[in-house]
């Protein structure tokens, strides 16, 4: 999927449950769960309000001193896996 230009937002339904740095998401509709490292946790949080792709990879790379290009790279990666369980949606920056 293309992310660029686009928007990052949590779908509804999803709880987390966070435990001593890390968290469990779990989408109250579907029952799918996916469990988070202390970067994926920054992450979700991060998303409370909806994100444009670039600035949530910029938050990313500052906050974990990573590289542009592996801070894009990991957040793709996470952000796809995500989006296949249903527990984030993208949609168009105008939208």
């Amino acid at each position: 999927m293309i992310f660029s230009k686009r928007m990052v937002s949590r779908e509804e339904g999803v709880r987390l449950k966070k435990m001593e740095g890390e968290g469990v998401l779990l989408h109250l509709g579907t029952g799918n769960y996916f469990s988070l490292n202390s970067a994926g946790l920054f992450l979700w949080e991060t998303c409370a309000t909806p994100q444009k792709f670039e600035l949530l990879c910029a938050s990313f790379a500052r906050k974990y001193a990573l590289s542009p290009e592996k801070a894009e790279t990991d957040l793709k990666l996470f952000l796809e896996s995500l989006l296949k369980l249903q527990l984030i949606k993208i949609s168009d920056s105008s939208s």
